[in-house]
Parts: structure tokens; C-alpha cells; sequence
């Protein structure tokens, strides 16, 4: 799977192959023999590696936005936190876990390739970000004490 992926974003690196041209491009070697036939049977849509699918499939572009995501959501949870406020670190902290757990998932799974999973992480950080951004503009509240 990730040979596949890694030669995909070899032909194509700056804007990948597309969701529809990476299928074609996984026929074909299939057909050539570079690749097990169980690949295109079974359907996986991702490459189990979050990463090499958004490679393959977006290129630098879908990389370089994959990783505003990561590093821009981290930072954002980060900022502040040196302020040694208490009020909100709880969700701070839920958001740091959430981006981590995404991350790590993300080396061996989809993380964006799913439904459920796309769910759950969006939850999870409309929970923190909301959290975080209400004991932000009220300030009197003790959102720590959850």
C-alpha cells in the first residue's frame, strides 16, 4: 500500500493524483503486477498512513495543508498555556491529547479517509475549542474544576 502511495506522489508531487486518478493509477498496477490484486478488491479508499494518502492523492499542496492543520491546531492549544492560567488548561489539555491522538492514529490509519473517525475527532475538538474559547472571553468562570 504505501509503495503504491510513495510512487503516486513520485508522478505527480506537486498536486498529487487526485481521488479518482490515484484509483486508476492503483489499477493499472495492479494490472502491471506491482500490486496485490486484494488492494483494488477489498476498496481500501486510503493507504493506512495518513500521510502518504494525502501525498499520493494532494501532493505538497494537500501535504502542506494537512500540516497548517496539524501545527496550527497545536499551536493554538499551546498559546496561552505558559500564562500559568488554570482557567481552561482542562481544555487545553483536551485539545492537545485530541491533535495527538489524530496524529499518532494518522501514521498507520485515516484520519480523514473515514466518516466515524472524522466525527469523532471533530467532536472532540469542537468540545475543546469551545471549551477553551468560552473560559477564554469568561475569564470568572472555573472551567477547570470539570
Amino acid at each position: 500500500m504505501w509503495v503504491a502511495g510513495i510512487d503516486a506522489f513520485r508522478s505527480a508531487p506537486w498536486t498529487g493524483l487526485g481521488f479518482s486518478g490515484f484509483k486508476e493509477f492503483l489499477h493499472h498496477r495492479i494490472e502491471a503486477g506491482l500490486t496485490h490484486p486484494d488492494l483494488e478488491t477489498i476498496g481500501f479508499k486510503h493507504l493506512h498512513c495518513e500521510i502518504i494518502t494525502t501525498a499520493a492523492k494532494l501532493g505538497l499542496l494537500g501535504l502542506l495543508a494537512l500540516a497548517t492543520l496539524w501545527v496550527g491546531g497545536v499551536g493554538w492549544f499551546l498559546a496561552g498555556a505558559k500564562e500559568n492560567e488554570s482557567n481552561g488548561m482542562i481544555f487545553r489539555v483536551m485539545g492537545l491529547i485530541t491533535f495527538t491522538a489524530m496524529i499518532t492514529y494518522s501514521l498507520t490509519d485515516s484520519m480523514f479517509g473515514m466518516t466515524l473517525h472524522a466525527m469523532v475527532y471533530t467532536l472532540f475538538l469542537g468540545i475543546s475549542a469551545g471549551g477553551l474559547r468560552h473560559a477564554e472571553i469568561n475569564p470568572e468562570s472555573r472551567s477547570d474544576t470539570v
